[in-house]
């Protein structure tokens, strides 16, 4: 089971809403045991407090997860479960052996286990102790919306969110506290 969400820029009216830890509670209940969530979050426009909100959020849902930075740009792709994620190098090898898949990850430059691993951000572990202090975005208090709309489209605070991001560069997947 793998349910992936691609919603619009997380500070537009509605597609908040899709970034709340209500949100995150609805996909969490619709997963059966094993399954994965990935949800993308747009680092345009964007804050270290928002993006920290959407991710505590996510992660309080979750209680396994790391994220990926396609390429270290401006896109993170966050990834839940309620059971452990492995990355086992040798079952992801032979997963990327396969031809239809390989065909999609050569287009990210990916077409090895470590071309993956470069892409690897943070474990849920790091990101929530970096964040522990900060709000969450629920549907009561979207911090998403009313955040970045204030930020509008000045571009927000690249530079507060690549320290947040660097501050948790860690590779710790194979143990996730939680």
């Amino acid at each position: 089971d793998i349910i992936v969400s691609q919603p619009s820029h997380p500070w537009l009216a509605g597609s908040g809403t899709l970034f709340t830890r209500e949100f995150f509670g609805i996909v969490s209940s619709r997963l059966r045991p094993g399954g994965v969530f990935g949800q993308w979050v747009n680092l345009f426009n964007m804050d270290a407090v928002t993006l920290g909100a959407i991710v505590k959020s996510f992660y309080e849902v979750f209680p396994y997860g790391f994220a990926l930075r396609p390429s270290g740009g401006r896109d993170l792709l966050l990834f839940g479960s309620h059971w452990p994620l492995v990355l086992d190098p040798a079952r992801l090898e032979a997963r990327l052996a396969h031809r239809e898949l390989a065909v999609h990850l050569a287009r990210q430059r990916i077409a090895s286990v470590t071309d993956l691993l470069r892409d690897f951000a943070f474990s849920r572990t790091e990101i929530l102790r970096a964040v522990q202090s900060g709000p969450v975005n629920t549907d009561t208090n979207l911090i998403s919306e009313v955040r970045l709309a204030r930020i509008g489209g000045g571009g927000g605070d690249a530079a507060s969110v690549e320290a947040l991001l660097a501050s948790v560069r860690g590779l710790d997947v194979a143990r996730d506290d939680h």
